[in-house]
């Protein structure tokens, strides 16, 4: 499935081509980082960082160096990982996307437990993740605030940040 998706997307048109590109490059990152590629996971999440950087898409931007930054610590590069997750937080926050300020907070968090250089923010890291997963909880309704809070990434968030 994979292949005929990108096979469609590079036919497409130029300006289609960037942003189906950029958005695929994106998501097979993120699949290879789940099936523990990360060679080929680096390649895409960089792939992907590239593309979204030229075409200005933010949202894909932060996607891809979230991304690239749980590879880099993956693979034991923590310190790395801190770095681009920074500049994942920095777009995120540009961005002003609530899903994404708090998934890259949580994302810099983890490595930042794990770096030689910012081991002691961790928790003040997560703890600004946890407050803008519940600053959107309280924004909705009781019964859609039980839904999110149950969602299984704002649950794993919730429980790396106790």
């Amino acid at each position: 499935m994979w292949l005929s998706a990108w096979d469609d997307a590079i036919a497409s048109v130029a300006w289609e081509r960037r942003l189906l590109g950029g958005r695929l490059a994106a998501l097979r990152a993120e699949l290879e980082l789940q099936e523990g590629r990360f060679d080929d996971a680096m390649t895409w999440a960089r792939r992907a960082i590239e593309t979204a950087v030229s075409t200005r898409r933010r949202k894909y931007e932060v996607v891809s160096r979230v991304t690239l930054g749980r590879v880099l610590s993956a693979q034991g590069e923590h310190d790395a990982a801190v770095r681009e997750l920074h500049r994942a937080v920095e777009a995120a926050d540009a961005l002003g996307s609530p899903l994404f300020r708090w998934q890259s907070r949580a994302a810099l968090g983890e490595s930042q437990k794990e770096s030689s250089d910012e081991g002691a923010e961790s928790e003040s890291t997560l703890r600004e993740a946890v407050e803008i997963v519940h600053e959107v909880a309280n924004s909705l309704s009781s019964e859609r605030s039980a839904a999110y809070l149950a969602a299984p990434q704002v649950v794993r968030v919730l429980e790396v940040a106790r």
